[in-house]
C-alpha cells in the first residue's frame, strides 16, 4: 500500500522567510506607526473634520472599487504616466549615452540642459495647452519632460563616470564600438541609470497629479480637485491614496528589477 508523504520546509526556508518578513516590517514601522496614531486620533474625535480616519478612507476607497466609479480615472492617470515616462525615459537614456559618449554632442547640449532644467515643468503646462489643447497630449509631454532630464543627467553622469582603465582594456582585446559600449559603458552606468529612472518616475507621478489638478476630464488629480470643491473629504483622500499607492508599488517593481539586474554588486542599496 502506497502512502503518501508530506515534505515540510527545513528550517533554512523558514529562516529565510522570518528574515524577509522581518524585514519588511521594519522598513515599514514608519509608516504603519503614523496610521496606527492617525486611527488613534479618529477613535478619539481628534481629528478636523477635513481629515477621516484611515479606515474611512478604506471604506470610501473599497466602496468606490465595488461601484467602479475610481477606475476611469486610476486608468487615466496611469495611461499618462506610463506614456510621459516611457517616452521620456528612453529619449533620456539614448541621449545621455550619445552625449556622454560623443564630447562635441556633450558640450553642445550641456548648456541646453543647463537653461532648462531649472525650470519647473508644471509651469509649462499653459504653453502646452495653448499649443496641443487641453486633452491627453499637453499632460503628457509635461510628464514626458519632468522624466527626460533627471534620466539624461544620471546616464550622462554615469557614462561619463566610466573608467578609462575599462575601456582601454577592452580596446586590448580588440573590441569594437558596439561591443564597448553594449559590453562596458553600458553595464558601469546602470547604477546610475537605474538611480534616474527611480527619480525620473516619482517626478511623473508628482508632474501628472499636478496636471490633473489644473485641467483635466479624468484623472486622479481631478478627482482630488472635485472633492475639494464638494468638501467630500473622504473622496479627496481616497484620490490621494490612491495616486501614493501607485507610486509606492512602481518605485517597489523598479527596485526589484534594479536588484535583479545589478546581482553582482554586494551591498548595493535596496
Amino acid at each position: 500500500m502506497k502512502t503518501e508523504s508530506t515534505t515540510w520546509p527545513d528550517g533554512d526556508s523558514v529562516s529565510d522567510g522570518v528574515k524577509v518578513v522581518a524585514g519588511i516590517l521594519t522598513r515599514s514601522s514608519p509608516v504603519i506607526a503614523l496610521l496606527l496614531l492617525w486611527q488613534a486620533f479618529g477613535l478619539v474625535g481628534a481629528l478636523p473634520v477635513y481629515v477621516p480616519a484611515p479606515t474611512t478612507i478604506v471604506d470610501h476607497l473599497l466602496g468606490m472599487l465595488a461601484e467602479g466609479t475610481i477606475l476611469p480615472h486610476a486608468w487615466a492617470t496611469l495611461q499618462l504616466v506610463y506614456v510621459g515616462f516611457f517616452g521620456g525615459a528612453s529619449l533620456g537614456v539614448i541621449l545621455g549615452v550619445l552625449t556622454g559618449r560623443i564630447t562635441v554632442l556633450g558640450r553642445l547640449f550641456d548648456p541646453l540642459v543647463s537653461m532648462t532644467y531649472p525650470i519647473p515643468k508644471i509651469a509649462l503646462f499653459p504653453i502646452f495647452v495653448i499649443w496641443f489643447g487641453i486633452g491627453f497630449m499637453s499632460k503628457a509631454v509635461v510628464v514626458f519632460l519632468a522624466a527626460f532630464y533627471p534620466v539624461y543627467i544620471h546616464t550622462f553622469d554615469g557614462v561619463r563616470g566610466v573608467p578609462d582603465l575599462h575601456i582601454w582594456s577592452a580596446q586590448n582585446f580588440d573590441a569594437s564600438r558596439f561591443q564597448i559600449l553594449t559590453e562596458v559603458v553600458i553595464p558601469d552606468s546602470l547604477p546610475q541609470i537605474l538611480s534616474g529612472l527611480r527619480v525620473g518616475l516619482a517626478l511623473a507621478f508628482i508632474v501628472v497629479f499636478s496636471a490633473e489638478l489644473i485641467q483635466s476630464d479624468l484623472g486622479l488629480g481631478q478627482l482630488a480637485l472635485q472633492a475639494r470643491q464638494f468638501n467630500n473629504y473622504e473622496l479627496m483622500f481616497s484620490a490621494i491614496s490612491v495616486i501614493a499607492l501607485f507610486g509606492v508599488v512602481h518605485d517597489r517593481l523598479l527596485l526589484l528589477v534594479r536588484r535583479r539586474l545589478l546581482y553582482y554588486r554586494e551591498g548595493d542599496e535596496q
